[in-house]
């Protein structure tokens, strides 16, 4: 077996194993995950430690020791995949079918293709004899729903478990023409959640009623319309410049005021890059058919730009609302809290 090969197979067992993580602590199951990279690294001169966060929800870091005078490395790789939305996918999601060149499965971008990269590199290195300084593997639970169970968890109750000076993690991004590209920061969260309230009543008689689910409709729709200022520095500015456009194009991008379809295939990248980001992603009102619900809340992925806080974002929402801003509460998803809630989410 080569190198590739032995990639291939670990990260098609990573797929199948279906490690998902819904935001609930009780999901992800990464116990699979790190049972079958410790299978991998079975009989290699490594040190092997396991780390349960909470039942099931297991990290693993495998250890190659290393001359303790040279800088150390950490390759740490998450093993938990979003949830799937399977009437979708035109490809099983989790039977890492191979079939005309390409691997199809949950997670075989977001991350575990780096993942099993990352361990299969790790153990070569084991097999081939360490000149470095100590090279650590991790595989950490729950980076989907922002690590309070996995790197918070890692960082508060076993600091030492590896070294955090040098860690390559996930990538970010994508190709750009003629360059090598350096991620020079990283965007923060912001989730939120926004409740309105309204009227409670029957269905039967709605006439005269505050709907709060026509108000939360009206939220959504000034939030989606609402567009935060485009980024306006040298990194961004070197970006646009990367695809070498016509003069007037890249001015109008460099400025925001261009067509992001000129990216091509990066255009979301592009927008994302540029700009903070609120998706829309979860919606709840009511229960039953025939009842008014009185409450309603929208639930928005929210990632700032480097340099905003959260109360900048709390000012962007209010201003984006409008005149209701004062009917809408606005609720932090963010907590201080190590531990994970269900509506934690990178």
């Amino acid at each position: 077996m080569t190198l590739y090969d032995d990639t291939l197979s670990l990260l098609q067992e990573l797929i199948r194993n279906a490690c998902v993580n819904d935001l609930t602590p009780d999901s992800g199951h990464e116990v699979r995950n790190a049972d079958s990279l410790e299978k991998f690294f079975a009989g290699e001169d490594v040190q092997i430690e396991r780390f349960e966060s909470h039942p099931g929800r297991v990290s693993i870091v495998v250890t190659v020791p290393g001359d303790p005078d040279k800088e150390p490395l950490t390759l740490m790789g998450h093993t938990d995949v979003v949830p799937v939305d399977e009437p979708k996918w035109t490809k099983p999601p989790f039977e890492a079918l191979i079939e005309d060149g390409k691997l199809y499965g949950r997670g075989s971008v977001d991350m575990l293709f780096i993942t099993a990269t990352m361990a299969a590199v790790t153990r070569e290195v084991a097999r081939t004899g360490n000149t470095g300084g100590t090279l650590a593997f991790v595989g950490m639970a729950d980076e989907e729903a922002r690590g309070g169970l996995g790197v918070r968890f890692m960082s508060e109750n076993h600091p030492d478990a590896f070294s955090w000076k040098n860690c390559l993690s996930e990538t970010g991004g994508s190709h750009l023409p003629g360059a090598v590209g350096f991620n020079v920061g990283e965007k923060g969260a912001g989730q939120r959640r926004l409740h309105v309230h309204g009227d409670a009543g029957h269905g039967s008689t709605p006439y005269g009623k505050d709907f709060a689910i026509v108000k939360i409709g009206e939220v959504a729709r000034r939030i989606a319309a609402a567009e935060p200022p485009t980024a306006s520095n040298e990194i961004w500015e070197g970006f646009v410049r990367t695809f070498k456009f016509d003069p007037q194009t890249e001015q109008e991008l460099i400025d925001g005021t261009g067509d992001y379809s000129k990216f091509g295939n990066l255009a979301a990248y592009a927008h994302a890059f540029s700009h903070t980001t609120i998706a829309e992603t979860v919606l709840r009102a009511g229960g039953a058919i025939n009842v008014l619900p009185s409450h309603a809340y929208l639930e928005m992925d929210v990632r700032p730009f480097p340099g905003q806080t959260q109360e900048d974002l709390d000012d962007f929402l209010r201003s984006a609302l409008g005149d209701m801003a004062d009917e809408v509460e606005i609720e932090h998803l963010i907590t201080e809290d190590a531990t994970q809630s269900s509506t934690d989410t990178e």
